[in-house]
């Protein structure tokens, strides 16, 4: 049952996502959350903190595994976007002298004798991280896993584009790593996961939606968001997919990864089709980057 707000809880809620979560969200985003729906939890509040505001515990390293893992990523990722830089271009009557062909230029007295080195691609992305952190994440060491994930994300893109990773529930979205956050010597992801435990429930369809409104006040041609869960949602599967939906039809790349023990992925297979259609899998962290790359390829080709 929707739970009527008013509008200076309305307001208020605004101030918070704006001014403590800096989140980007203004209040025409909140007023389409709550006017559809996604704010009529219990609490009907989004607070949003910084886990790491006033931690002094800087210095935590990933582990060699997700350095490696994470930078596997960056360079195929790198890869695949130099891959759609225009060609160098030979045979042309400007440009730069090429040398292998002065040979023609003085036999035969042709003149498109230049060449023209192909512009780079330069990555135009955007890329958004919402973690799981329901209580059931605490069982069968599915939050290290889940915060393994997460750091090799990390490590794959800090260097490469704009990256925010938060954590979500039914209620909240606690900040791991904002837009602004662009230390590359730490790990925000392995900081937060020494030092903090899950609790709540997951609400996938409000962490989707208000995510998605987010990006679309980015200006980055590619615009993507990961999902990492272990499990259903404490909303209704048809919520989450029409927040796939929506958020796929204003320009978002989602895709979602569960965590688990093999059985569990299994088992929960056919209903992460339900609701998200393509691009999701149940993966362990050293599988991870193989499915990610696949996922960015079918984006960034096409």
């Amino acid at each position: 049952m929707q739970t009527k707000v008013s509008k200076a809880d309305r307001d208020m809620e605004a101030a918070e996502l704006i001014e403590m979560g800096n989140t980007k969200l203004d209040n025409e985003d909140v007023k389409f959350l709550h006017d559809n729906g996604y704010l009529s939890n219990y609490y009907n509040r989004v607070p949003a903190r910084r886990l790491l505001d006033g931690y002094g515990g800087r210095g935590i390293k990933p582990e060699p595994k997700v350095v490696s893992r994470g930078r596997y990523i960056e360079n195929q990722i790198r890869n695949i976007i130099n891959s759609q830089s225009d060609p160098d271009r030979e045979g042309m009557y400007d440009g730069d002298l090429d040398e292998d062909s002065l040979g023609r230029f003085v036999t035969f007295g042709d003149s498109d004798i230049f060449c023209q080195e192909g512009e780079p691609k330069e990555p135009n992305m955007c890329v958004y991280v919402r973690q799981d952190n329901s209580g059931s994440m605490s069982r069968d060491n599915k939050y290290q896993l889940a915060c393994e994930a997460g750091a090799i994300i990390e490590q794959a893109f800090k260097n490469l584009v704009p990256l925010k990773m938060t954590t979500f529930t039914d209620c909240s979205f606690d900040i791991i790593k904002d837009w602004m956050d662009v230390d590359t010597n730490r790990s925000y992801m392995s900081e937060v996961a020494r030092y903090y435990h899950p609790t709540g429930r997951n609400d996938d369809a409000l962490a989707i939606m208000s995510a998605a409104r987010e990006l679309m006040h980015r200006t980055e041609e590619h615009k993507v968001l990961i999902m990492i869960s272990d499990g259903l949602p404490c909303c209704s599967a048809e919520h989450v997919r029409q927040a796939v939906d929506y958020a796929r039809k204003n320009g978002i790349f989602v895709m979602s990864f569960f965590i688990g023990k093999k059985e569990d992925i299994e088992g929960l297979t056919e209903a992460f089709r339900a609701m998200y259609v393509k691009y999701f899998c149940g993966v362990s962290p050293d599988k991870l980057g193989d499915v990610l790359v696949k996922f960015l390829r079918a984006l960034i080709e096409g």
